[in-house]
């Protein structure tokens, strides 16, 4: 019994190694797959005729449509000449590009250049090692085919109002109105004119009180307006800028008023002011608590006439920057900023950008889509002429750049013939301009509106 026992364990040991034996001989079948992709992840386009920012341009890829573009042009004039191409793709992949229609397919490498001899599409075709798979897309590189800060400009029609090259100009938007303050320094002499925000054709001159001389600076912060006049130190103020009251005799000989500074803690306002004494080099000061505070004596490039009185809150402290002018000497003024009224700076260049060299009027602001205008007749250099000039901002007035006059400005208006500008609220500039410069008499209007509405 014992014996048949074990014969039957033996028999299942025997078998069970038999089972094993078989199944290491028998072979696994394992497919191979090999890993294919032949989409272009990334792409990028630089030449040595791009400047900075076209070598920087973002390239959009569909998929699904096969299409790499830019979505934001080039500059305008940006020559399609010799381009490199960064592609990223698969790395055993096979890269080649077409030019034109009829064009054989070239291999691509990342060395060479692409001559494209003006052409603004390439097509490219992605390819498997095998070359069994495939993928094609289109590459569109767009350019602006004008410059995108090109403003178009009507002439519309103009009543109401006489002016001369020989006189400065203010605007202000109050309310739905548009208030326009003609000055002479000659005539000694200054004439308010209002008309309507929304259809600003026609000019209606209106009678001021209180205020005598021609108006040498002024500035409206709030809803409450500051200024100067010529033969008198009256500091004058008003809450509507038709009747004005004295809020201060300013010691000396005479003095300038340079803008209003809102105090942070109290919001009570406080204007700045330069002033001069006879035989005294001038200083700077301010007006507050009902007295004139004095402090430096000015520097000789500070501006002292035709200059634009701006304010602005940066990191809660309150800004004055005064654009344009000339100093004492008759020369130039440019830029200077304060924010307390007692020291005055001018920020470098590279900080602020450009500025005009000097201004024989006071410029003038004005503002389409996207676009700070800054207008004036002045100098871009010591050297070169007085000539109407225009500058622009697109980060909101910290730094500006000389502009083309070509492409900002009516090229219907005559030469050096620039009076004044304002802005509605729908985006539109207005530009006014003399007819005859040295005879005072009736305007040219322009609506400008800017071509590329983003």
């Amino acid at each position: 019994m014992k014996q048949r026992v074990i014969y039957n364990f033996l028999l299942a040991c025997l078998g069970t190694l038999c089972v094993m034996t078989s199944c290491k001989e028998e072979k696994v079948k394992v497919d191979k797959w090999d890993i294919t992709d032949v989409r272009i992840t990334s792409l990028n386009v630089t030449s040595n005729s791009f400047s900075p920012e076209a070598q920087k341009a973002f390239y959009s890829i569909d998929q699904a449509q096969g299409l790499i573009y830019n979505a934001n042009p080039l500059p305008y004039k940006t020559q399609l000449n010799k381009i490199k191409l960064d592609i990223k793709t698969f790395q055993f992949n096979i890269v080649k590009y077409q030019i034109g229609k009829d064009n054989k397919w070239v291999e691509w490498n990342k060395i060479d250049s692409i001559a494209l001899d003006g052409n603004d599409q390439l097509k490219l075709l992605i390819e498997d090692r095998e070359q069994t798979v495939k993928k094609e897309y289109s590459l569109k590189i767009n350019v602006y085919q004008f410059d995108p800060l090109t403003i178009d400009w009507q002439e519309i029609e103009s009543n109401g109002l006489e002016a001369s090259t020989d006189d400065n100009f203010n605007t202000f938007i109050l309310d739905s109105k548009i208030l326009v303050y003609s000055s002479n320094r000659q005539d000694n002499t200054s004439a308010p004119y209002r008309t309507d925000k929304a259809n600003p054709s026609q000019f209606e001159k209106v009678e001021m009180s209180g205020l005598s001389g021609a108006i040498k600076s002024i500035q409206m912060v709030g809803e409450k307006f500051y200024c100067a006049t010529t033969g008198n130190n009256d500091l004058l103020q008003s809450d509507n800028g038709i009747q004005w009251t004295k809020v201060a005799t300013i010691p000396g000989d005479d003095f300038e008023f340079l803008g209003v500074l809102k105090d942070p803690t109290d919001g009570h306002f406080i204007p700045t002011l330069l002033i001069n004494r006879s035989g005294k080099k001038s200083k700077y000061g301010t007006f507050n608590n009902g007295s004139v505070t004095e402090y430096e004596e000015v520097q000789s490039s500070f501006p002292t006439s035709n200059f634009l009185i701006t304010s602005r809150e940066d990191h809660l402290r309150p800004i004055i920057r005064l654009y344009g002018g000339l100093n004492m000497s008759n020369i130039h003024s440019s830029y200077w900023e304060t924010t307390n009224g007692k020291d005055w700076l001018t920020p470098t260049v590279s900080f602020v950008g450009t500025y005009p060299f000097s201004t024989s009027h006071i410029p003038s602001l004005g503002k389409v889509k996207g676009i700070d205008l800054m207008i004036c007749k002045g100098k871009k250099s010591r050297e070169s002429e007085i000539e109407d000039l225009v500058y622009y901002s697109i980060n909101g007035t910290k730094t500006w750049e000389l502009g083309q006059v070509s492409v900002l400005l009516p090229h219907q208006m005559n030469r050096n013939s620039f009076l004044f500008a304002f802005n509605d609220d729908k985006n539109n500039i207005y530009l006014a301009s003399s007819v005859n410069s040295d005879v005072k008499g009736s305007i040219k209007l322009f609506k400008g509106t800017k071509r590329l509405q983003n």
